[in-house]
């Protein structure tokens, strides 16, 4: 594994894994008979040599980038812009990604979808590469046994109770989809899923969700 850094971001690449990849896929100017490829295809030998030496170290080659865009004209010509894929893991950013839970219709419209389906399926990636804990948060302390009692907090539901306290009534409505996106996250992987107050995130408090009971 090779560090590199660019700006403010530091990665840690697999050179071989990123090499073997295009070995696999190979790119998009590669018998690609589209404008955006031949044109660069065309200008990339007239490219400066540093930029061929600052892909090599990586796994990259100028000549073979895993995508293209277009910029349009500009200053009497046409700017493009290659784009390369890299093996290996994000260590450091300095930024702090927002995913909103907004779609479209593809018309146009935005739509608004379920927060804890978006927060779902994150962790539920992420779990896949890395330790993952995800935090539902929600404005009461966690799930309440009674909703006009802050000091009601159930401190743990499994499957099994999950069933159960629907069929009673006691959680309802909206927190239905939560504990069952919650579960979801847990079945495939997640480490842990606690529901809790924005308020209260420091705090041991809020409610656990697990696959089945904690072994004593």
């Amino acid at each position: 594994m090779t560090e590199f850094v660019l700006g403010s971001y530091r990665l840690e690449v697999d050179v071989e894994a990123t090499r073997a990849w295009y070995g696999r896929y190979g790119n998009a100017t590669g018998g690609c008979g589209c404008a955006y490829c031949r044109n660069y295809a065309a200008a990339v030998g007239v490219l400066p040599p540093e930029a061929a030496a600052f892909l090599e170290p990586l796994g990259l080659n100028l000549r073979r980038p895993g995508d293209i865009g277009e910029y349009g004209p500009r200053q009497g010509g046409r700017w493009y812009m290659p784009m390369w894929h890299i093996a290996g893991r994000l260590l450091e950013a300095g930024l702090t990604p927002v995913f909103p839970a907004i779609m479209h219709d593809g018309r146009g419209t935005l739509l608004n979808c379920n927060a804890d389906g978006v927060a779902t399926a994150l962790a539920t990636a992420l779990a896949r590469r890395m330790p993952t804990d995800l935090v539902f948060c929600f404005e009461k302390r966690g799930v309440l046994r009674n909703p006009d009692d802050e000091g009601s907090v159930i401190p743990e539901i499994t499957a099994d109770d999950f069933a159960a306290l629907r069929a009673e009534g006691v959680v309802s409505k909206g927190m239905l989809p939560k504990i069952e996106q919650a579960l979801k996250a847990v079945e495939a992987g997640v480490r842990s899923v606690v529901i809790r107050s924005a308020d209260h995130l420091d705090e041991p408090s809020g409610t656990v969700i697990r696959r089945r009971a904690a072994e004593q």
